[in-house]
């Protein structure tokens, strides 16, 4: 679950890139020394993308161990609810974040 919730909502929703070589995108021509600029957000919510689901995650080892930890310590001693009713989607800052994100917080006895 983790895994698939930093795939699709990676909290670095852009990357840039320089060109090393000649590279061709969309039919056009890109020097070395381009800046390119791509979007992991995109890249894994478009149906279409072939590329391996981990291929555009650079930090995803540092963020799937950091998120990891961290849920394991919430949810040993708290029960976290969404609050009925409540719509969250992504909102893009410096970051990729949550909108309003209503939870209900019980402590686990």
């Amino acid at each position: 679950m983790i895994t698939e919730a930093l795939r699709l909502y990676s909290p670095v929703w852009i990357l840039p890139r320089r060109a090393l070589a000649d590279v061709e995108l969309g039919g056009y021509l890109l020097p070395p020394g381009s800046r390119i600029f791509f979007s992991p957000y995109a890249l894994n919510h478009n149906r279409g993308c072939t590329a391996p689901r981990t291929s555009s995650s650079p930090t995803g080892g540092f963020a799937w161990t950091e998120s990891t930890l961290l849920l394991s310590a919430v949810a040993a001693r708290w029960q976290l609810r969404l609050a009925d009713g409540a719509v969250v989607h992504p909102v893009v800052s410096s970051t990729l974040v949550p909108s309003e994100l209503p939870v209900i917080v019980t402590r686990r006895r």
